[in-house]
């Protein structure tokens, strides 16, 4: 069993990085990882939704950021969008 990041850290002596400011992401931003996204295989798309998720997971202590709750949105709209065009 995997020992949550809060323990390791604690247990291995890791200071907790400083929180970012917070930031919230353009729309051109936001416009432009959604034509990136679109160009990837489903796969990849899920893969990258995992990975943003389960980083917030690990940061289960703060509440998660703007910016990324943006890009976890547009990641879902395509994702949806792939599963209506199969």
């Amino acid at each position: 069993m995997t020992m949550p990041l809060e323990d390791y850290r604690r247990h291995m002596g890791i200071r907790k990085p400083p929180p970012e400011p917070e930031r919230v992401a353009t729309e051109y931003e936001l416009n432009h990882f959604y034509e990136e996204l679109i160009t990837l295989p489903s796969e990849r798309v899920r893969f990258l939704y995992r990975q943003r998720w389960e980083k917030r997971r690990l940061e289960s202590a703060s509440l998660p950021s703007t910016l990324d709750l943006q890009y976890l949105e547009v990641t879902l709209k395509v994702l949806k969008g792939m599963e209506k065009r199969s």
